[in-house]
C-alpha cells in the first residue's frame, strides 16, 4: 500500500498491512484533506482518499515543497485525533506545530 493512507500509518507505527483502523483513519484523512483543501485551494475543490486510492501528488500536483508540508500536516492532524499525547506539554507543542503548517500552507494558496 502506498499514497496518503499507507504513509500515514507507517508514521503513525502501524504495519501497512494492518487494516484493522483503515476506516477510521480514512474519515480522519478526509475530513483533514476538506480543511487543508479550504486553506490551499478554496472551497470549492473537493479531494478525497478510499482505502486502496490517494496519493499527496493528486492533490498537490506542482510543488514539492507544499506536498511535503501537506503530508507532515496531515499526519499531526490525524495524530491529534487517532492518537493524541498523553503529555499535556507534548499535546500544546503539536497543536502549535499543526498551526504554524496551516499558516504556512495558507501563505502557498493555489488556485
Amino acid at each position: 500500500m502506498s499514497g496518503i493512507l499507507g504513509s500515514i500509518k507507517t508514521l503513525l507505527g502501524i504495519p501497512v498491512d494492518e487494516t484493522s483502523f483503515d476506516d477510521q483513519l480514512v474519515i480522519l484523512i478526509n475530513s483533514n484533506l476538506s480543511i487543508l483543501s479550504q486553506i490551499i485551494y478554496g472551497p470549492d475543490v473537493v479531494f478525497q482518499i478510499t482505502t486502496t486510492y490517494g496519493d499527496i501528488d493528486d492533490f498537490i500536483h506542482s510543488n514539492e515543497a507544499v506536498a511535503a508540508l501537506a503530508q507532515t500536516y496531515l499526519l499531526h492532524k490525524v495524530r491529534l485525533s487517532f492518537d493524541p499525547p498523553a503529555s499535556s506539554t507534548v499535546l500544546a507543542a503539536l497543536k502549535e506545530i499543526i498551526a504554524e503548517e496551516e499558516w504556512r500552507l495558507s501563505d502557498y494558496t493555489i488556485t
